[in-house]
């Protein structure tokens, strides 16, 4: 029988719809079974409380303040990859430091967990050889159509290309980043008016119908097939620079317009501080108004930001006021 161990994030949305699923086919079983579940976050999970009222609040505010916007309504929730393995009886295993590639967490998998295939549904960790080395299969679950589009962000990048189709990739575990043998690969068609969120999610649901498919050809330790193609890579600098605006009149009008639909939020340079914004207004004749808020662009066409993280701006102040009493 083999032991499964599962590498998520307990932050994002796809880790946990692809986990529940997992889950669901072993209890069907038996030929695997699951060690446990491993937190790839950098950074400790918020407290049910706490995440509920950042849930509350977030989400009254995108709907008070921004009734025009589509956001995605489908599978909110505050349950996270804790207290899916908490009702599931499943230990939630937490490398040291955070870190999987750390050498006692590696020895602990080897010797104690001792698993014999794994499978990533989510993690922004680059994943190394001693620990790649642990298993006979390692599978990682990539929110992109591959080779082509490899590394972070890889929707919004399909989308900011214009393709018709953006997919997912089922692809083995090598020491280069995305490059492993695919196993499994399927795709949804791209929705310009659609956001980002629901893009991500019905693209996640497909991938879910593929996990049955995906076990099976783990345990047969199946090569997959090799690469073939263009490829592309975006990390952090290729996000950056896309979503971070120093100079609005080095861009035109539209391209702001369009990075703001496929990213939700662009970073602007307001007096020296960078703020998010998630919503602009075209100003007629505001070259004639002095302002810190005015911005204009490579095409001369005069902006002005009125959302920041989707509050106005001075309801924005005002929150930004309280959260920094509460730091102190």
């Amino acid at each position: 029988m083999d032991k499964l161990v599962i590498f998520g994030d307990a932050n994002l949305l796809s880790t946990k719809i692809l986990l529940q699923e997992i889950l669901s086919i072993i209890r069907r079983r038996d030929d695997i079974c699951l060690a446990g579940v491993i937190d790839t976050a950098r950074s400790d999970p918020k407290g049910k409380v706490k995440r509920i009222v950042q849930f509350l609040v977030v989400n009254l505010a995108k709907k008070i303040f921004n009734p025009h916007e589509k956001f995605m309504t489908k599978n909110m929730s505050t349950v996270n990859l804790y207290d899916i393995c908490r009702k599931a009886n499943i230990e939630a295993f937490i490398p040291k430091d955070r870190n999987v590639n750390s050498q006692e967490f590696v020895h602990f998998l080897r010797d104690t967990v001792r698993p014999t295939i794994a499978l990533s549904v989510g993690c922004l960790q680059i994943f190394k050889k001693p620990l790649i080395d642990v298993f006979e299969v390692f599978v990682n679950y990539h929110d992109g159509l591959l080779p082509k589009y490899r590394g972070l962000s890889c929707t919004s990048f399909s989308r900011y290309f214009d393709d018709k189709y953006t997919g997912f990739t089922y692809h083995l575990v090598n020491e280069a980043i995305d490059e492993g043998n695919i196993l499994i690969q399927d795709g949804i068609q791209v929705s310009k008016s659609m956001p980002l969120s629901e893009l991500t999610y019905r693209k996640t649901i497909r991938a879910r119908a593929h996990l049955e498919q995906l076990i099976e050809l783990m345990i047969k330790r199946s090569s997959g097939t090799v690469q073939k193609g263009e490829s592309l890579y975006f990390g952090k600098k290729s996000i950056e620079a896309l979503t971070t605006i120093n100079c609005p009149s080095e861009v035109t009008f539209e391209e702001i317009q369009k990075r703001l639909r496929i990213f939700g939020a662009l970073r602007f340079n307001i007096n020296g501080r960078y703020y998010s914004i998630t919503r602009f207004k075209r100003i007629d004749g505001g070259r004639k108004r002095r302002s810190k808020t005015l911005f204009v662009t490579y095409d001369d066409i005069v902006i002005r930001p009125i959302r920041i993280s989707w509050l106005p701006l001075h309801v924005y102040k005002i929150y930004e006021t309280i959260q920094r009493l509460l730091r102190r």
